[in-house]
């Protein structure tokens, strides 16, 4: 399977012109399921990511379709390019622990940033895990959506 998705990965760059110098791909048995972490480090890494990571999705849309035609049940696929998402979950934990501390030493309600349904998901699960006097609620439409954070 890893050698798969790198040839259809690598054969989708090449026709769209995009240089890339390596795609790695990890096999992470998760409870249920095999999910393949995939990481392509290339020359252009913007134009690949687009904006906001929305190129992202897209092209892992198009990886399913493809492993679909040859293999009866697709594993989970997390694509990355130049760990752009890594890096992203990263800030946005940074961003929550700033809220957490103001909120520690106001006790009153904070609102983050609006995040994206990935990043809100990265940021409740943080919460949850690393701080348990902490309730999160996801507020607002669309891509203003955001986070508010209150003691318990």
């Amino acid at each position: 399977m890893e050698e798969y998705i790198q040839e259809i990965l690598g054969n989708f760059l090449t026709a769209t012109d995009i240089e890339y110098s390596h795609i790695s791909v990890e096999n992470i048995p998760e409870e249920n399921s095999d999910v393949y972490h995939v990481n392509i480090d290339c020359k252009d890494a913007g134009k690949v990511i687009g904006k906001n990571g929305e190129n992202i999705g897209h092209i892992n849309h198009l990886l399913k379709l493809m492993l679909k035609k040859k293999f009866p049940k697709v594993p989970h696929i997390k694509l990355d390019i130049d760990n752009y998402i890594f890096r992203q979950k990263e800030k946005s934990i940074a961003i929550a622990e700033k809220y957490i501390d103001k909120l520690n030493q106001t006790s009153k309600e904070q609102s983050l940033p609006p995040m994206s349904p990935m990043l809100r998901a990265t940021v409740h699960t943080f919460i949850a895990n690393n701080h348990t006097d902490i309730q999160t609620e996801s507020k607002g439409f669309g891509k203003y959506r955001y986070i508010t954070i209150k003691k318990k």
